[in-house]
């Protein structure tokens, strides 16, 4: 009796090791079912690498997989082509800090604040795309350039307001980091949800800092209120993440702005 429970310990399929290679049970409770898809800690994000006859899928079919952890809006239930389309429409607002080159010449911005701009812009194309499609790879995309964004945003605020000797004024300081941020993500491509969430619990503290630093109030509200949306969309309470792009769009503006006006100050 002792070895055929140890043969079957050790050669019973189970949920997951089986040829579908499905990490979640079907029996799950449902209040866990529901954890999974709106914990913003607990790392339930699956991405299917199997087909259901057990063979590998090409890296191409597993980009446009949907992606497990979406938000609240209803898919589909606008366009028949668009998987959330106010999530769509509202990715414009990550552009708004184009708005800047109305108040103040281009050749007078800054290189870091035009970096600052064009990655923004960037986000916002990545996150049409995704809130278009929910494909998975687009997704990661779509978390790591926010973060990504995020990250530059704030070396942006506070490095305005450093004294010219700082380090953060040198070219390394931003670049650096930023480029390992994007190399995480894409490392780590399948698994992006979580990570996303704790990267921005690291950046948002020095990001409020320059903030106050810099009297940039409307845009820290606006930053916070954004993020709130992005919280409670992702836990399942409210379907705000359309406000997230509006109001995470509009702070940027306020941020870049601010900085770019601080920096020509100390240097012309």
């Amino acid at each position: 009796m002792g070895a055929t429970t140890l043969q079957e310990r050790l050669f019973e399929k189970t949920p997951c090791c089986n040829h579908s290679h499905r990490q979640i049970e079907e029996d799950e409770p449902e209040e866990e079912e529901y954890e999974s898809k709106h914990s913003l800690f607990k790392d339930k994000e699956h991405l299917e690498s199997f087909n259901a006859d057990g063979s590998k899928k090409d890296l191409w079919d597993m980009f446009i997989t949907p992606a497990s952890i979406t938000t609240m809006e209803t898919k589909f239930g606008v366009m028949p082509n668009v998987a959330e389309f106010y999530c769509t429409i509202t990715s414009i607002f990550f552009c708004a800090p184009l708005l800047i080159y109305n108040d103040i010449p281009y050749e007078l911005v800054p290189p870091l604040q035009r970096a600052c701009i064009a990655l923004a812009c960037i986000t916002a194309v990545a996150s049409f795309a995704y809130h278009m499609t929910i494909w998975k790879v687009l997704s990661s995309a779509d978390s790591g350039l926010a973060v990504a964004t995020m990250f530059l945003n704030a070396h942006s605020l506070n490095s305005s307001l450093a004294p010219p000797s700082s380090w953060l004024h040198n070219d390394l300081s931003w670049q650096v980091p930023l480029t390992a941020i994007i190399l995480l993500f894409i490392w780590h491509w399948e698994r992006t949800a979580i990570l996303a969430v704790k990267m921005i619990l690291v950046i948002f503290p020095w990001s409020v800092y320059g903030y106050i630093r810099g009297g940039a109030w409307t845009g820290m509200i606006l930053g916070v209120a954004g993020l709130a949306c992005f919280a409670v969309d992702r836990k399942g309470w409210f379907p705000g993440h359309t406000w997230w792009h509006i109001g995470g769009g509009l702070s940027l503006y306020y941020a870049i702005h601010a900085a770019t006006q601080k920096t020509l100050l100390t240097y012309t």
